[in-house]
C-alpha cells in the first residue's frame, strides 16, 4: 500500500454530495460509518460548519483515502494537545520529540501551516501530510512551509484537488473520472 503522497491528485465527487453535507445530512452518516477518521471533536466541529460547506473537502478526502488505498487520516489539528485521540495518534505515528515539538511550533516567526490531513497506515508504520483544496489554490507560504515539514519529517506531503465530476453517472465517491480504487 503506497501513500499517496509527494504528488497531486485531483478527487472528484458527485455534486449533490457537497449540498447534502452543506444540508448537515452526511456529518452523522459518514461519522458513524468511518468512527476511526473522525472523533466527537471533528462532529461538533463540522456540524456547526457544514452549512456554509466548511470540511467537506477534508472529510471527503480522508474517506476516499480510506476506499481506494485502506489509509487512515487525522482530520485538522492533529498536532494540538487538547484533542485527546488525535494526540495519542499522533504521538504513536511521530515518534520523535523534536519533530513532534516542530509539529506543533512556529517557523519563520509565524504559526506553522500544517497540512489539513495526517495520512498514515493503520499499522502505524509510515505517514505523510495532505493538503485538500476545493476552489483555492495553494500559497506560497504555505508551499514554503510543507517543504520544510517533509524537509524536517522525512515524510512528503501531497496535494489534492477537489472537482465535481463531470459524468452523469457519477456515484457519491466517483472512480469513473480518475480510474478504479487500488486493489480492485
Amino acid at each position: 500500500m503506497d501513500l499517496p503522497c509527494g504528488r497531486e491528485n485531483t478527487f472528484f465527487f458527485r455534486p449533490a454530495l457537497r449540498e447534502a453535507w452543506k444540508r448537515g445530512e452526511l456529518v452523522a452518516e459518514w461519522s458513524r460509518e468511518y468512527p476511526f477518521l473522525f472523533d466527537l471533536d471533528n462532529r461538533r466541529n463540522a456540524q456547526g460548519q457544514c452549512h456554509r460547506g466548511y470540511h467537506f473537502g477534508e472529510w471527503f478526502t480522508a474517506i476516499t483515502l480510506f476506499r481506494r488505498h485502506g489509509l487512515h487520516s487525522i482530520v485538522n489539528k492533529y498536532a494540538f494537545r487538547s484533542h485527546k485521540w488525535k494526540t495519542e495518534t499522533f504521538e504513536r505515528i511521530v515518534i520523535a520529540p523534536k519533530l513532534r515539538a516542530f509539529l506543533r511550533g512556529s517557523l519563520w516567526g509565524r504559526p506553522l501551516k500544517r497540512p489539513d490531513l495526517l495520512v498514515y497506515k493503520p499499522n502505524l508504520t509510515d505517514y505523510c501530510f495532505i493538503e485538500v483544496k476545493q476552489k483555492d489554490r495553494l500559497k506560497p507560504l504555505q508551499r514554503r512551509h510543507f517543504a520544510e515539514i517533509e524537509r524536517q519529517t522525512g515524510s512528503p506531503w501531497g496535494l489534492v484537488y477537489l472537482r465535481p465530476c463531470p459524468v452523469p453517472e457519477c456515484t457519491d465517491f466517483c472512480f469513473k473520472c480518475d480510474g478504479p480504487p487500488a486493489g480492485r
